[in-house]
C-alpha cells in the first residue's frame, strides 16, 4: 500500500512533521513567538491536508482548532506589540519635553499672573 519513502500522502505528512518540530523549536527555544506561530499555521494546513486525504475528520477539526489558536496568538502578539510601540513613543515624547524644559534658559512664565498686591 505504501508508495516508497514518501508514502501515500505525497510527502505532505513528512513536511508537516518537519514544520511542526521546527515551529515548536522556534517558539520554545528561540523565543520568537511570531515566527513560530506562522510556521504553526503552515503545519496545521499540512495536517489538515493529510487528514483530508486519509478521511480522518477528527484530525481536520483538531488542526482547525490549532489554526484558530495560532491566529489568536498572532493577533494578541500584534496587539501587544502595537501597545508597546505606543508606550515607547509616548515615553520618548515625554522625555523630549522634559529635556527641552531643562535646557530652556528662560524661567517658565505664569500665563495667568496674579493681581499685584495693593500697597498700604
Amino acid at each position: 500500500m505504501s508508495d516508497g519513502f514518501l508514502g501515500e500522502y505525497y510527502g505532505i505528512d513528512w513536511v508537516t512533521l518537519i514544520l511542526g518540530v521546527t515551529g515548536s523549536y522556534i517558539t520554545t527555544n528561540m523565543g520568537k513567538l511570531y515566527i513560530g506561530m506562522c510556521v504553526g499555521l503552515f503545519t496545521c494546513t499540512g495536517g489538515m491536508a493529510v487528514a483530508a486525504l486519509s478521511h480522518q475528520n477528527g484530525f481536520i477539526v483538531y488542526n482547525a482548532l490549532l489554526m484558530c489558536l495560532n491566529l489568536r496568538g498572532l493577533y494578541k502578539g500584534w496587539k501587544k506589540s502595537k501597545l508597546a510601540m505606543q508606550l515607547t513613543s509616548d515615553a520618548q515624547a515625554h522625555a523630549h519635553v522634559q529635556l527641552a524644559a531643562a535646557n530652556d534658559p528662560a524661567p517658565a512664565r505664569d500665563p495667568f499672573p496674579s493681581k499685584p498686591a495693593l500697597a498700604a
